[in-house]
């Protein structure tokens, strides 16, 4: 699953692409979604819950990643502005 995630994005008309911790965060939280669907239909809270912890963490991570390129973005902007002077 986590291969058909990772392809290759390029950046388009000033609009950045997600990075890799975005990928596998949002990744990780659809799987944890599935989890939860499989564990409600099997009746198994333990799977359920587990699957709600992963999708918690996914998205946290996918969070992390989100504000890691946004850091970067005004990193690049700040640099642009002092260029031009």
């Amino acid at each position: 699953m986590f291969a058909l995630v990772h392809i290759v994005l390029e950046q388009c008309d000033g609009v950045s692409a997600m990075n890799r911790d975005e990928l596998d965060g949002k990744a990780q939280a659809a799987k944890a979604r599935a989890k939860q669907v499989v564990g409600k239909a099997a009746h198994d809270e333990d799977c359920e819950k587990e699957g709600v912890a992963e999708e918690a963490s996914g998205r946290a991570r996918a969070a992390q990643g989100r504000a890691r390129r946004k850091v970067g973005e005004a990193i690049e902007d700040i640099g642009k502005a002092v260029k031009r002077g």
